[in-house]
């Protein structure tokens, strides 16, 4: 705990909020994006008047988690736990707190700094000792909310005494109940929620207050997306628009191959019947692109 402390407070007036700017020319200087400074501000002032839980609304890509990175430097947030939906995004973000991302790359981190001691929580801890071993030396702990929802409640309630702030990144991938009773542990300490959209996949609101929405077509006008193309298709039913799609879709690959570019194309169904289904029909229309399926069985 001692170096955990060490290490929170040689982030005492070493974050400098660094905007990215453009010049004449079209470059861009160093520095946060519009969304990712805007969120640092929406927060902020948030934080300012209230404890309430929060929501940030950013769509994919925009930098949800410098953003995570940005509030945890310069509010030097004793302990922090960021729950995410899977465990690959655990290892993704796990990998960003342990370098602090592109904060220094963009200019945000004055010299001296130190980097955070980062925790991955793989397993359900079984015991409070267990939950002290992990977060009593850590500076920040990643985790999963399949790990944190199969601890008792005993377990859960120590992590919140132990945690001064809970993030939950990808917010709308996690079912309300699950994350409801989480949540509930956390009543006295700051959660913050992130997530591409406002509404959950059973099509429920996240929940708490919405104090940042940046929107899908304000990322396009700053061009932070490549253009998009889109290719309409009018089928006379869901068989009939999916040979419309395939056959498309073969047109668009073949002519991208040609030019050299390395594409590829993905096809997200809601059930694993309907992506077996649909993996037929491309591998029978379109073999020379090797197509396969992905669901959660495998």
């Amino acid at each position: 705990e001692t170096k955990c402390a060490e290490i929170t407070a040689s982030w005492h007036d070493r974050f400098v909020l660094q905007e990215e700017r453009a010049a004449p020319d079209g470059t861009r200087s160093a520095g946060l994006r519009a969304p990712q400074a805007g969120a640092l501000h929406a927060v902020m002032a948030h934080w300012s008047v209230t404890a309430r839980p929060g929501s940030i609304v950013m769509p994919t890509g925009t930098g949800k988690t410098e953003a995570m990175l940005g509030l945890l430097v310069s509010h030097r947030i004793p302990r922090l736990i960021v729950v995410v939906p899977t465990d690959a995004l655990r290892t993704q973000v796990s990998q960003k707190f342990l370098r602090l991302g592109v904060l220094a790359a963009c200019g945000c981190l004055a010299d001296g700094i130190q980097l955070p001691v980062v925790a991955t929580m793989r397993r359900v801890p079984k015991t409070v000792q267990e939950v002290d071993e992990v977060f009593r030396r850590a500076n920040v702990i990643v985790t999963t909310m399949q790990v944190v929802s199969k601890a008792t409640a005993e377990c859960q309630n120590r992590m919140a005494e132990l945690a001064t702030h809970l993030f939950v990144d990808e917010a709308h991938h996690i079912g309300a109940k699950t994350w409801g009773a989480f949540r509930a542990q956390f009543a006295k300490r700051h959660v913050l929620q992130f997530t591409a959209t406002p509404f959950r996949n059973d099509g429920r609101s996240v929940g708490g207050k919405f104090i940042y929405v940046y929107p899908l077509r304000r990322a396009q006008q700053e061009q932070l997306f490549r253009p998009i193309t889109f290719e309409p298709v009018q089928g006379i039913d869901s068989d009939d628009t999916d040979d419309l799609i395939i056959a498309k879709l073969g047109e668009i690959l073949t002519r991208d191959r040609a030019k050299g570019l390395k594409h590829l194309a993905m096809a997200r169904v809601g059930d694993i019947p309907r992506a077996d289904r649909l993996h037929r029909k491309y591998a029978a229309r379109l073999p020379q692109f090797h197509p396969c399926i992905i669901h959660s069985e495998m």
